[in-house]
């Protein structure tokens, strides 16, 4: 009996520990994971606290302003949405706080970061940023002084030190300067002057000497109207320039460059007017395919291009509203991934969508729609006046510049897909001009990102803190 009674009692004792480790056991897990009330309860708190700040950005006390703005700072992403509301206010001292929060929380969102803004009389208006492939000097053109300007660039900052301007009495209007993929010459079309320049490059010093100039009406040269944009054949044997005017109606304008000369080819002028405001063109890294975005015909158009005679001929019109095709109205800027799988277009610089358009290149070089991200939709906001767009380096993002709405868009870019997600946009430039950022260009280890902010008159040089990584080589023969 004895000993049946100290069993009983120690199974109780047993019991009753594992039952005490239990409820402990539970309550530990029970406070390590809060339950849905109090998270939504955290939730609510924050919400109201993003809210009484934004009010205090309008109080009458100056520091109780500078102590809401730096404390919505702090608090971050989860204060985006409040603070884009307010940066609508009828306050005009809420909006200044709100754009200036907004334009530092997008930056620290977007992993980019300013590195300096170089400014000078020489960069009014500028309008391109393209770095050499060796990253040793960055080239602009600014089309008010119709200067192209030369920079010095430090590798490791990518901090610019310019070390020359030119500026000819045909330049009037030079708006982009390209360099040739042997990066022996240099063109830049000048729209005022209705031409286009040829230079030769130093390969040490990266300074640039004129050669040649094709002026409309000159030497056999017709419907050199509004030049606005060039384009190199891979083998640096031929120049395509976009004229925007042409005959009216807009054309793509071919030369041959020969011992150091501009030999004009031929002046396509499509059918249909499908060049109307030709405003981007890119050659296909096989040589055999040009791609043409116009603004005021609303197209993208396809041209097959002889290798010999530079001639090119219209193969495929995509045009805004048909095929499916609905986010081109406006087509401003297009562009290739490194291997020439897939093409970009930019629209809205001066009306249309606002959106950027994706597609798929076939082996023959046509496209076919992939996907389009329009302003307002997808993810994508502030994006307004859709201008030059490119691929980086590593082919994992595509960056394009919205000149209205003074913003840069990112998004992360599926290779294999060609199709792009994680719409984000960051203010790029100053809030006081009218016009943001017109070009862009990137370093060769993809480190960092060269952006022409037209209405400051400025190079905006840009960290990529996750930095690109060796670019792919490039590929099939389209």
């Amino acid at each position: 009996m004895l000993r049946r009674a100290a069993c009983l009692c120690l199974a109780m004792v047993l019991t009753t520990g594992w039952l005490a480790a239990a409820q402990e056991e539970r309550g530990r897990a029970k406070s390590q994971a809060p339950d849905e009330t109090t998270q939504e309860q955290d939730a609510e708190q924050l919400a109201a606290r993003i809210a009484a700040l934004v009010r205090e950005l309008d109080a009458d006390e100056f520091q109780t302003r500078e102590k809401a703005q730096q404390a919505l700072l702090e608090i971050g992403t989860p204060a985006l949405e409040a603070v884009r509301a307010a940066a609508k206010s009828p306050s005009a001292e809420v909006r200044f706080r709100a754009r200036d929060i907004l334009e530092k929380l997008e930056s620290q969102a977007s992993g980019i970061q300013l590195v300096e803004s170089h400014q000078r009389p020489e960069l009014a208006f500028v309008t391109s940023a393209e770095c050499s492939s060796d990253g040793r000097f960055v080239y602009a053109a600014a089309w008010q002084p119709g200067t192209v300007s030369i920079f010095a660039r430090d590798p490791k900052t990518g901090r610019l030190q310019r070390t020359q301007s030119f500026a000819g009495a045909n330049m009037q209007g030079a708006v982009s300067i390209r360099l040739s993929p042997d990066e022996r010459l240099a063109a830049a079309p000048a729209f005022r002057s209705n031409a286009v320049v040829l230079f030769e490059r130093s390969e040490r010093s990266g300074r640039i000497q004129q050669l040649d100039i094709a002026q409309d009406g000159q030497n056999d040269v017709a419907g050199l109207t509004w030049p606005i944009e060039l384009a190199w054949s891979p083998d640096s044997k031929f120049l395509y320039v976009a004229a925007a005017r042409a005959e009216t109606d807009g054309g793509i304008a071919a030369f041959r460059v020969d011992d150091g000369k501009l030999k004009f080819v031929e002046l396509n002028t499509g059918r249909d007017a499908c060049f109307k405001d030709a405003r981007g063109l890119v050659v296909h890294p096989g040589g055999k395919t040009i791609y043409v975005a116009s603004s005021n015909a609303d197209t993208l158009v396809v041209l097959g291009r002889d290798g010999e005679s530079g001639k090119t001929e219209v193969r495929q019109v995509l045009k805004d509203g048909e095929n499916g095709v609905s986010a081109i109205a406006g087509a401003c800027s297009v562009a290739l991934d490194r291997e020439g799988k897939h093409l970009y277009v930019s629209s809205g610089r001066f009306k249309g969508d606002d959106a950027i358009s994706a597609f798929a290149i076939a082996e023959d070089g046509s496209v076919e729609l992939l996907q389009e991200i329009v302003n307002g939709k997808d993810g994508l906001r502030d994006f307004q006046g859709g201008n030059e767009i490119l691929v980086s380096r590593d082919g994992k993002q595509v960056f394009a510049v919205g000149t209205r709405s003074r913003t840069l868009a990112r998004f992360d870019r599926d290779p294999t897909t060609g199709k792009l997600s994680s719409p984000l946009t960051m203010k790029v430039g100053t809030n006081f001009v009218e016009l943001g950022a017109a070009g862009l260009g990137t370093s060769p280890d993809g480190r960092f990102l060269y952006l022409a902010l037209e209405g400051d008159g400025a190079i905006g040089v840009y960290n990529l803190a996750e930095a690109a990584a060796t670019a792919p080589a490039a590929g099939s023969d389209r």
